[in-house]
């Protein structure tokens, strides 16, 4: 069977490891972001914060990471749901 695999970085690590109810959160807090262009949670907030504490060894620039961690978290629900779903290359 073909799976997809974590991105190998940073990001991609501490996303895969998150917790499928994690995971739900995340979501919709990006959704909400986008219906009405406000972040009103603060978990994707906080991973962008990491992120640039990771990346610049600041935490006051976690806006510049917001869509980076979109799309980390985009990426990581397409993954998994691909790596529970997907009948490609099995064996029938």
């Amino acid at each position: 069977m073909m799976t997809i695999e974590p991105t190998d970085s940073w990001l991609g690590r501490c996303v895969a490891s998150l917790e499928d109810q994690e995971m739900a959160d995340l979501i919709l807090e990006i959704s909400g972001f986008r219906r009405n262009g406000l972040y009103r949670g603060t978990k994707l907030r906080n991973l962008a914060t990491d992120l640039a504490e990771t990346v610049e060894h600041t935490d006051d620039q976690w806006f510049e990471y917001m869509r980076v961690v979109e799309d980390a978290v985009l990426f990581e629900a397409g993954r998994r749901f691909f790596n529970s779903y997907t009948t490609i290359g099995q064996s029938e």
